[in-house]
């Protein structure tokens, strides 16, 4: 039903509250704002508390730290000097005991090798048969010998013909014919002339020889065995490092001193300091905190409270005006080209104003 009141009356009316709804809206969105505003106060002075205290956390730990972590370095430093000269001491007495122990083998194949050069001055035996390789190659008496002979004939009759052809006479067959029979008269005649004037010639000489350079290599067998031996012998006591055995524990007890000593530093400042700390930093920060909070708690109660105001007032425009008037006509310019209709008086209630209305506008 269309209200029987004064219909300018009424216009004037639904014009006032919706004066008042825009009112209220502006005052909500600067509220809003403005809670946004003291939001990001209070936040930005609660993270900087949180950063004070984490910074000032890590310092503090960081000089606990520094302070006991130099003297375990020192420590470290002292302990890793003391196992050095155990180790230099050690390593000295094993060589001196190698020495005392393999003196005798030692005295012996310096006999055996006088004896040789007896028999080769005696005898005029060219120096040069007194060697591995001589043995190996014009008296062969093991398998390691074999292969040396194997080794050094693939390279003296294969590899020597067959470089100088591959790097001369590449492709001639005749070349590399001619070249393996300089290579055979040349190295198969050393040999024959080198065996016929050391071998043959001073033969009993020489088998005395192999039998005393093999006397020797057993006695330099028997000493590394020996020196093995001694070497991983786990027991030191012969070598009189009980001196630097108690430097050793001294130090690894000072090691442990210092680090039970910061461990107990460590857990008083993360269960006591730090308390301490947190309260007085606190403390320092929480009056400026409280009053950002206090006018954020306020800013956001006036907001519920025109945020009320402002859906009672949307309610009642809608109840009371919106409902004749449809939500079309619920502007400041229509309502007021409503009362210019009205002022007329060509219309006795608000259909035929709206209707007025619009004929006007179709024109």
């Amino acid at each position: 039903m269309e209200p029987n009141q004064d219909l300018k009356a009424f216009i004037n009316s639904a014009e006032q509250a919706l004066a008042e709804l825009n009112e209220l809206n502006t005052q909500t969105s600067q509220l809003k704002s403005e809670k946004a505003s003291l939001e990001s106060n209070v936040n930005q002075q609660k993270k900087k508390l949180d950063d004070t205290l984490n910074q000032t956390y890590k310092k503090r730990r960081d000089e606990i730290d520094k302070t006991y972590d130099g003297e375990i370095a020192k420590c470290n430093d002292k302990l890793r000097r003391a196992k050095a000269k155990r180790e230099k001491a050690k390593n000295q007495g094993i060589k001196e005991r190698i020495s005392d122990e393999t003196a005798p083998l030692r005295g012996e194949i310096k006999g055996i090798e006088s004896q040789i050069n007896s028999e080769i001055k005696k005898n005029g035996v060219p120096s040069m048969c007194n060697s591995g390789l001589f043995f190996s190659l014009f008296m062969p008496g093991s398998f390691k010998d074999i292969l040396i002979i194997i080794l050094l004939f693939a390279v003296v009759f294969f590899l020597i013909p067959f470089g100088v052809w591959k790097l001369f006479f590449d492709g001639s067959t005749i070349a590399l014919f001619i070249i393996y029979v300089i290579d055979v008269l040349v190295f198969g005649g050393l040999y024959i002339t080198i065996s016929q004037s050391t071998v043959m010639k001073h033969h009993d000489s020489l088998v005395k020889i192999r039998s005393q350079r093999k006397e020797i290599a057993e006695a330099k067998k028997q000493i590394d065995h020996l020196a093995d031996s001694i070497k991983n012998d786990s027991n030191e006591s012969q070598y009189d490092l009980a001196v630097f055995d108690d430097e050793i524990a001294h130090i690894n007890q000072q090691l442990a001193d210092i680090t039970m000593t910061k461990n107990d530093a460590i857990s008083k400042f993360e269960n006591v300091t730090k308390n301490i700390l947190t309260e007085q930093i606190v403390s320092n920060a929480k009056p400026a905190i409280d009053e950002a909070t206090a006018k954020l708690n306020e800013v956001t109660a006036r907001l519920n409270e025109v945020d009320a105001a402002r859906n009672a007032k949307a309610l009642e425009i809608s109840d009371k005006y919106e409902v004749y008037l449809g939500r079309e006509f619920m502007t400041r310019s229509k309502l007021e080209e409503l009362a210019q209709i009205i002022d007329h008086g060509t219309v006795t209630n608000i259909s035929e104003a709206k209707e007025e209305y619009y004929r006007q506008t179709d024109i």
